[in-house]
């Protein structure tokens, strides 16, 4: 009788043990709350009506994403403490975007994204996240600003390659050559680039664009009179250009 009841009361207690360890293993972890700030996007000037956002940002293993509505800018993000963060803020879901990495210190200091940043956090959004946020932010960082100023013309191939081989070093930032592209034909007007690195194209009434030093990649334009946008993709196999109805306007 005794034994049995020994036994009883081993197993509960054994029960409630595995329970406890099992819930502080899968409990919420601590956490720390950074705010971040989308600054203005090229397009936005005068009374052009304010871009939507699609946020990502690492979580641990995950990436999460949050609808950023039209003229929002700030934004508290929970995430855990002691941890490398990557956020990504993507102009209507697929424009040139904004990014931070951003380190584990604590900080009530907000982050300001900036489209270099959105470069380097892109690229290491398409990898698996627990890589993403081994990589020394910091030294990723140094190493892009010394190699250029367009952190776009760097070769992303080499880079990831050389971050998934754990051999970050100042030769992983091969810088590409631009492309000179001519004789494009646009409809006249003004036409804002997306990129803060290019300026607008004024294109007189020949329809002619001024001639253009692109990397490779799709470069983005609107006219907003026209609610025109203008994509230029720009490939080893040559210049393609297409125009598409612009998804933004003048306030009304």
């Amino acid at each position: 009788m005794r034994k049995n009841l020994f036994i009883c009361v081993f197993r509960t207690v054994v029960f409630t043990l595995s329970v406890l360890c099992f819930s502080g293993c899968t409990g919420t972890l601590p956490s720390r709350t950074v705010s971040i700030v989308i600054p203005d996007h090229p397009w936005e000037g005068g009374d052009v009506e304010k871009l939507w956002y699609s946020l990502q940002w690492t979580d641990g293993g995950a990436i999460n994403t949050r609808f950023v509505g039209n003229g929002v800018r700030n934004v508290e993000l929970k995430v855990p403490l002691g941890a490398n963060i990557v956020v990504c803020a993507y102009p209507l879901d697929d424009l040139l975007p904004f990014g931070a990495l951003i380190g584990p210190e604590v900080s009530a200091a907000a982050v300001v994204l900036d489209q270099d940043s959105g470069f380097l956090a892109d690229l290491l959004l398409g990898l698996d996240s627990r890589v993403a946020c081994s990589v020394d932010f910091p030294l990723l960082q140094k190493y892009a600003e010394q190699s250029t100023s367009d952190f776009r013309l760097l070769d992303s191939d080499v880079l990831v390659t050389d971050i998934l081989n754990g051999k970050l070093s100042q030769k992983s930032f091969r810088v590409l050559e631009s492309i000179e592209v001519t004789d494009l034909l646009f409809y006249p007007g003004i036409w804002e680039s997306e990129s803060v690195h290019e300026n607008a194209l004024a294109v007189g009434a020949d329809g002619v664009a001024p001639d253009l030093e692109l990397g490779l990649g799709v470069h983005r334009y609107l006219c907003v009179d026209r609610e025109l946008e203008i994509r230029i993709v720009v490939s080893r196999d040559g210049v393609f250009k297409y125009e598409r109805p612009a998804l933004i306007s003048r306030l009304t």
